[in-house]
C-alpha cells in the first residue's frame, strides 16, 4: 500500500485512467479504444476537478458531496480533446462506463469519490505558472483545506518544496490576524504534521516552524479566536508539533515543567454537610497533568515502576493504562488515584519540593478563584464556550467535541489566578476521603474525592462545588489530576 493518502489517490487515478483509455464500445458504431494521450486526459480531468470544486465552493454550503458537473462543464474541460472524439461519443462513453468519471441522472456526472476531486485539483493547481494554490486557499482556507495538505504530501519527498507552499501561504499576514488568517496557521500547522516535522526532536525547518508554533499559541491565548471544534484542532496541532507554553511539557532535562499559580487564602464550606476548612496560601499547576508529563514518569526508570513512590498506598498497579486520547498537551486521563500520588511522590523527589494531590477544599478555594459565591471560576452562571464539558446535555448550548482537548484553550474560562481547566476537561482526583474529608492520609481503600466535571458532563457537574466520589484505583477516560506545591516557589 502507498505511504500516504496523495501516493493511493495517484495509484487510484493512474489504474482508472489506464481502465478508461483501454475499454471498449464508447460510440454507437464502432469498437475501438479510448486511445487518447494520459497526459492530456489527465489536464483536461485536473481543469474539470478545479472548476467544479472552485463553484461548488462558492456555493456556501458545507458539504462533503462531489460536485454535480453538467455538460458544459465537461465539455469546457475537454475541449483539447472534442476534435479527436467529438461531444456526443464522449457523453456516450462516460454514460457506459464508470471510472475517473460517473453519470448521474439527468445528464450529470460526477468524481467517483469527494478525494478524486480534490486530488485532481490540486494537480491543476501546482501545475499553473503563478502562485494559484497559496491563492486560492488563501481565499477559503476551509473549503481548500484538504487541496492544500494533498499539495504538500504530493511533495513529501522533497520537503524544501512542500515548505515554500506552506511560506507562501502564510504571506501577507495582518496583526492581529483574521479568522481566515488564524486558520491558514493552523492549517500549515496541520501541514507540518502531514510532513512528519513533528515534536521538538526534529529541527528541520527550525524558523518556519518556531513561526507556526507561537501563531497557533496567539490563537490559543485570544479566547474570541476561531470557533471551538477550530480551537480544539489549533491545540492538537500545537501538540502534535511541539508545545511551547510553560506547564505543558518537559523542561530541558526531561523533568514535568509545572506552571505554579498562587492561590489565595481563604475559608470554604463543603457541600453535603461534609464541614467547613481555612484555606492557607498555596500553590496549583495552570494545568492538568498533560500526557506528555505524565509519559516521563512512566518512561524514567525510576519512575513508575519504583515501588518508592508507592510507599504506605494499598495498591501498587503493575502497568498504566494508556491514555484514550494520547495528544501531547492533552489532561492525562485513565489514571488512578494511587496512580496520582504516585506520581506526587515522584516529582516532590525531581523537583525537591512537596508536592500533593490538592484536598477538595483546596481544589474549591482555586476554582472559584478564592469567592466563596462563584459558582465557577467566573462570577455569575455557566457561559456558552467556557469550558469542555457536554453543553447539550442541559441544552445550555450546541457545544459538545466529544473528547478531551489540549488544556488551556478556553483562557475566558481561567480562574481569576489564571488557573486554566477547573471546570470540565477532566474529572480531577482529591487528597482526602469523600466519606470524611478530614481523612488525607495516603492509607487506605476508601473513596476519594473528584472535582471539576469533565467533557463527558454538564454544567451542573462542572460547578466549583460539585462533589464526585469513585474508588482510589478506578481508571476512566474522563478523569485526571492536577498538583499542588507546598514549598516556596
Amino acid at each position: 500500500m502507498p505511504d500516504d493518502r496523495a501516493e493511493l489517490y495517484e495509484s487510484s487515478v493512474n489504474l482508472l485512467l489506464y481502465q478508461w483509455r483501454k475499454a471498449k464500445d464508447f460510440t454507437a458504431n464502432t469498437e475501438q479504444s479510448l486511445d487518447i494521450d494520459e497526459t492530456i486526459l489527465r489536464g483536461c480531468l485536473q481543469q474539470l476537478a478545479y472548476t467544479v470544486h472552485h463553484e461548488q465552493g462558492l456555493q456556501a454550503k458545507d458539504s462533503n458531496d462531489t460536485a454535480d458537473i453538467n455538460k458544459q462543464q465537461l465539455f469546457d474541460a475537454f475541449e483539447p480533446l472534442l476534435e479527436t472524439i467529438g461531444r456526443k461519443d464522449l457523453l456516450t462513453y462516460l454514460q457506459q462506463h464508470s471510472g475517473i468519471l460517473i453519470a448521474r441522472d439527468n445528464d450529470q456526472f460526477a468524481f467517483p469519490h469527494r478525494s478524486f476531486q480534490e486530488y485532481l485539483a490540486m494537480g491543476w493547481l501546482t501545475a499553473q505558472p503563478s502562485d494559484e494554490l497559496s491563492q486560492t486557499v488563501r481565499a477559503n482556507p476551509l473549503w481548500w483545506r484538504e487541496v492544500f495538505l494533498l499539495a504538500l504530501l504530493n511533495q513529501r519527498k522533497t520537503p524544501k518544496f512542500a515548505i515554500s507552499y506552506i511560506q507562501e501561504l502564510l504571506e501577507k499576514q495582518t496583526i492581529p490576524a483574521s479568522d481566515n488568517q488564524q486558520r491558514l496557521i493552523v492549517l500549515a500547522g496541520l501541514g507540518l504534521v502531514e510532513l512528519g516535522l513533528t515534536g521538538w526532536k526534529n529541527t528541520d525547518f527550525q524558523n518556519q516552524r518556531d513561526n507556526i508554533r507561537q501563531g497557533i499559541v496567539t490563537i490559543l491565548q485570544t479566547p474570541d479566536s476561531l470557533n471551538i471544534p477550530e480551537r480544539a484542532e489549533a491545540g492538537r496541532v500545537l501538540g502534535d508539533i511541539g508545545d511551547s507554553r510553560l506547564g505543558t511539557g518537559l523542561s530541558t532535562v526531561g523533568i514535568p515543567d509545572i506552571a505554579w499559580q498562587l492561590i489565595p487564602a481563604g475559608k470554604v464550606t463543603l457541600k453535603d454537610a461534609a464541614g467547613t476548612f481555612p484555606v492557607e496560601a498555596f500553590h496549583m499547576a495552570r494545568y492538568p497533568v498533560t500526557n506528555t508529563q505524565f509519559q516521563a514518569f512512566i518512561e524514567n526508570p525510576d519512575g513508575y515502576k519504583n515501588a518508592q513512590w508507592w510507599a504506605g498506598l494499598d495498591q501498587q498497579h503493575d502497568k498504566p493504562e494508556s491514555s484514550h486520547w494520547n495528544n501531547a498537551n492533552h489532561p492525562r486521563e485513565n489514571v488512578s488515584w494511587f496512580e496520582a500520588m504516585a506520581y506526587c511522590a515522584w516529582l516532590s523527589e525531581r523537583l525537591d519540593k512537596d508536592i500533593r494531590l490538592p484536598t477538595e477544599w483546596q481544589w474549591q478555594q482555586a476554582a472559584c478563584s478564592g469567592h466563596p459565591d462563584f459558582d465557577y471560576p467566573w462570577e455569575g452562571k455557566y457561559l456558552s464556550g467556557y469550558a469542555n464539558i457536554d453543553e447539550t446535555e442541559d441544552k445550555t448550548s450546541p457545544h459538545y467535541l466529544r473528547r478531551t482537548t489540549a488544556v488551556g484553550i478556553y483562557p475566558q474560562g481561567s480562574s481569576q489566578q489564571a488557573v486554566s481547566d477547573l471546570s470540565g476537561n477532566v474529572w480531577e482526583w482529591c487528597l482526602n476521603t469523600y466519606e470524611n474529608p478530614k481523612y488525607i492520609s495516603v492509607s487506605g481503600s476508601n473513596e476519594r474525592v473528584l472535582r471539576g466535571g469533565s467533557w463527558f458532563g454538564s454544567s451542573g457537574l462542572a460547578r466549583a462545588s460539585f462533589r464526585l466520589n469513585d474508588h482510589p484505583d478506578f481508571r476512566n477516560f474522563s478523569i485526571g489530576f492536577r498538583l499542588c506545591c507546598f514549598s516556596p516557589i
